[in-house]
């Protein structure tokens, strides 16, 4: 199989992040404002990942979307729709829906990991390197932005030492023994080059 396809196939893997929407409690507590809408938000959440979970992903879409216009600032509902419409092929609209939910979570890896791997699938590994750099910013240790880097920067067969750092990275915090031999051919590759180019000068 093709290497940059076996990398994405692997990647798609981990995209959709699980989330289980909590809910408000009953009875006669004075809610504050805007918390009837976001528990209503939660909620339909809630039903698109159990959409989702049975197939039905144009319905999971849908309760999104329906999700996000009742609470516009719920990032895992955002997150959920970019990954539901990547899958549909929709990369643009994924990637809209990935960067809400990164601006509503400026810690969180994941978005950010998620739009790297929109740009990987369409071949673009310059600008998916791009955000999973930025994804590892977040969490220099997040495996999927981890595997994403190491792909990009074997596509570009690129051999610096900050990708030899990412590759050596990927070594202590992925188990995964498939990819642990790709990373050591990596890493092979990235020091090999990084000592011809210094016997080179």
């Amino acid at each position: 199989m093709n290497t940059h396809r076996t990398f994405i196939a692997a990647l798609l893997a981990l995209t959709l992040a699980a989330c289980h929407a909590g809910r408000a409690g009953g009875g006669e507590v004075q809610l504050p404002p805007g918390a009837a809408k976001r528990d209503e938000a939660h909620r339909l959440a809630a039903q698109a990942e159990d959409a989702r979970k049975s197939g039905n992903n144009d319905r999971a879409i849908d309760l999104n979307r329906q999700s996000i216009t009742a609470y516009p600032d719920l990032a895992f509902a955002w997150n959920n729709l970019g990954a539901l419409l990547m899958g549909k092929q929709q990369n643009m609209d994924a990637v809209a829906a990935f960067k809400r939910a990164a601006e509503l979570t400026p810690e969180d890896p994941r978005p950010v990991a998620n739009i790297g791997l929109v740009y990987s699938r369409l071949g673009w590994a310059q600008k998916a390197l791009e955000y999973y750099l930025k994804a590892l910013d977040r969490d220099p240790r997040f495996v999927p932005a981890l595997r994403g880097s190491v792909g990009a920067t074997k596509v570009l067969a690129l051999a610096d030492d900050a990708a030899l750092t990412r590759v050596r990275t990927a070594l202590m915090a992925d188990t995964d023994p498939d990819w642990r031999r790709i990373y050591e051919m990596e890493q092979s590759r990235i020091d090999g080059q990084l000592r011809m180019s210094k016997k080179a000068r």
